[in-house]
C-alpha cells in the first residue's frame, strides 16, 4: 500500500490538473474517462470520471490496478514508452501477468506488430476491456506525455454494444 500510495501522491499534480479537464470532456462525450499511470508492469487508476456519468458503471477505481497487457491505457503507455523502458516493462508484466497474453509472450513479433499499430494510430482499443453488470465494455486510450516522454494513458470506456472500435477510434481519438 505504501508504493501505491507512493505512486499516487507523485501524480497528484497530474490529477488537480486533469480532474477538471476529464469532468467537462466527459460529460460532453457521454462515456467515463479513466486516467492511468504505470506502476512497474500494472497500470493504476490516478483518476476517473466514472461515478460523474449519467449511468452506473461498477469500474475499478483511483487506486486499482489492471495488467498492463489486458487494458488499453497498458498497451497505450506501453507503446509510447522508451524502447529500454518498455523492455523491462514486458520482462515484469510477463512474469506476474504472463497467462493474461501467453501468444504474445510465445511470439513477441505479434505483440510489437500490435504496438506499432498504437504507435501509429496514436491510440489503443481493446474489446472486452470492462466487466460491469455482465455489460461488456470497451475501452479507447491515448498516452499522455510530458516532455516527449510518456508518463500516463487517458482512456475512454464505452459500451461495446453502442459501437465498433473502428466508430470509437473514428469518433473519440
Amino acid at each position: 500500500n505504501l508504493e501505491l500510495s507512493s505512486l499516487y501522491a507523485k501524480q497528484n499534480w497530474v490529477i488537480e490538473i486533469a480532474a477538471h479537464i476529464m469532468r467537462e470532456t466527459g460529460a460532453r462525450l457521454g462515456w467515463p474517462l479513466v486516467l492511468g499511470a504505470s506502476n512497474g508492469p500494472r497500470m493504476m487508476i490516478l483518476h476517473s470520471t466514472r461515478d460523474e456519468t449519467g449511468f452506473w458503471l461498477r469500474m475499478k477505481g483511483p487506486g486499482s490496478q489492471l495488467p498492463m497487457l489486458r487494458s488499453a491505457m497498458g498497451l497505450a503507455f506501453l507503446a509510447h514508452s522508451r524502447r529500454d523502458v518498455q523492455q523491462s516493462l514486458l520482462r515484469a508484466a510477463f512474469a506476474l501477468d504472463g497467462h493474461y497474453s501467453p501468444d504474445w509472450r510465445d511470439h513477441p513479433e505479434r505483440l510489437e506488430k500490435v504496438l506499432e499499430e498504437i504507435r501509429r494510430l496514436g491510440a489503443a482499443s481493446l474489446r472486452d476491456s470492462w466487466q460491469s453488470d455482465a455489460v461488456e465494455m470497451s475501452a479507447v486510450a491515448v498516452p499522455v506525455f510530458r516532455r516527449r516522454t510518456v508518463f500516463a494513458a487517458l482512456v475512454l470506456t464505452y459500451f461495446q454494444s453502442a459501437m465498433s472500435t473502428a466508430e470509437a477510434l473514428y469518433q473519440y481519438v
